[in-house]
């Protein structure tokens, strides 16, 4: 690093204190989404079956995700790699748009 760099010894703490940022926002945000949206759209007899086939969903698609990044941006662009993550998103949100139903005023029987 440059003299300048390891003069500031405070601004690796800086890129810490962005990341516990980045994740307290996103745990007051979009992080608890998928587990209160699972609560809410199986029958109660299937509930928990489909809660956990939904986090292990959730999971292994964090895991491909990370298990890919890397290779992928070895062999194309950035902006190619996260076109094509943005592109699954794009799917993703037709799906649900289309298939996921509305439980406003239901019960959850």
């Amino acid at each position: 690093f440059s003299p300048a760099f390891q003069a500031c010894a405070w601004i690796p703490w800086l890129a810490v204190a962005g990341i516990f940022v980045c994740r307290i926002c996103f745990s007051m945000s979009m992080g608890p989404l998928p587990y209160i949206i699972t609560a809410e759209i199986f029958p109660t007899h299937v509930r928990s079956a489909g809660v956990a086939a939904s986090a292990g969903v959730n999971w292994f698609s964090n895991f491909v995700v990370s298990l890919t990044f890397l290779p992928l941006l070895t062999l194309m662009s950035s902006q190619n790699v996260w076109f094509i993550y943005i592109f699954m998103n794009c799917v993703a949100a037709l799906f649900i748009s289309m298939h996921v139903p509305e439980t406003m005023g239901r019960t959850l029987t």
